[in-house]
Parts: structure tokens; sequence; C-alpha cells
């Protein structure tokens, strides 16, 4: 399922690297993170989900749903979890997942309530010129994540480290579908 030169442990080690070392936000973007095969079929699987609107106009408007089984499956997995603590030299424990959608009209907003260490992971379906997420450290320089197909985003996220979906508007005529993990950080 996954492409297997990410498992190569030269491969590991330089995604660790470029990951600590990244000047704003611990953070990476792996592209072709799964064979086209499973990545079409869980594009297919994620576009049919039954997605309820999440809106709550002072914090986010987004659509999300349960994670697909396979997909789920495998970002729980025990081999998962220390690709995760390889590539980020975290211990992690516990995760959540949710997919989302987001359209014309969606976004998330800047919130203080991040209080806790993290690693999040997105994971994108499709290009939009709108709706990347957009993050920031303690002094508040910003890194710009776009969604790219096939991507696993991982970002080591603090509690001075905000973050937001930037706001979709009416001329994007396309829709960000995307898997959303958050690993607590032992």
């Amino acid at each position: 399922m996954v492409n297997l030169a990410y498992l190569k442990q030269r491969v590991i080690k330089e995604i660790k690297k470029d990951f600590i070392n990244h000047p704003i936000i611990p953070n990476i973007q792996l592209t072709n993170f799964l064979n086209h095969e499973e990545f079409n079929k869980l594009k297919k699987q994620i576009t049919k989900l039954k997605y309820k609107l999440n809106y709550q106009p002072d914090m986010h408007s987004y659509y999300s749903a349960k994670t697909p089984k396979q997909f789920d499956s495998l970002i729980k997995s025990k081999g998962f979890k220390i690709f995760i603590e390889q590539c980020t030299g975290e211990k992690i424990k516990n995760i959540t997942t949710e997919a989302q959608l987001f359209k014309a009209g969606n976004y998330t907003l800047l919130q203080d309530k991040q209080n806790k260490k993290n690693i999040t992971i997105y994971f994108d379906f499709n290009k939009l010129k709108q709706g990347y997420t957009v993050f920031f450290n303690k002094n508040y320089n910003n890194l710009n994540q776009y969604s790219i197909p096939n991507a696993l985003s991982i970002v080591k996220q603090a509690p001075n480290f905000k973050s937001f979906i930037k706001y979709i508007n009416h001329q994007e005529k396309g829709k960000r579908y995307l898997i959303k993990g958050i690993f607590t950080i032992k």
C-alpha cells in the first residue's frame, strides 16, 4: 500500500533530518506516498463518504466523515506509528482521524486552544489553489502547506504553534478532500 521507497532506513533518516531542521515549523510533505492503485481506490472511497456539515462560525466550517476503514487501519497500525516516530524523532501515543471535505465557503480559523504537543498528519486527494493550510510558529513566521494529491504531510505542533485552513471563495471550482490525523506526543 505505502510507496516502498519511504520504508528504506536511509530515506527515513533523510526525512527525519529534513523534518527536524525546517526553519519555521518541523514538517515534511511526502509525495506519492501510496502506490498509484491504492491511492485511486481510496480516492473513490473518500469522495463517496456521507459527509456532515461541521459548522461553528467562530471556529470552522467544513464537512466531516468517518475515515475509510482501510486507511484508518493503516494510520492506526503499529508499523505506521513506528514510521511516524522514526521520521519525527518523537514518541507518540493515541491517534484520532477524520475525513474532511472543504469547498467554496469553508474554512478553519486560527485557534488559541492548542495546548498540547502533537504530530498532525494530512493526507490530500486533490489540488486546490485555495484552501491550503497555514501554520504559525511562536514568532508568527508562517508556513503555507498546499494540497498535493497522494501526499502525506507531517507537522509537529506545540502549544505556541497555530494553524488554520484558508477560506475557499466562490471562484474555486474544486473540492479539497483530505484525511487529518492527530498523534499525541508522549
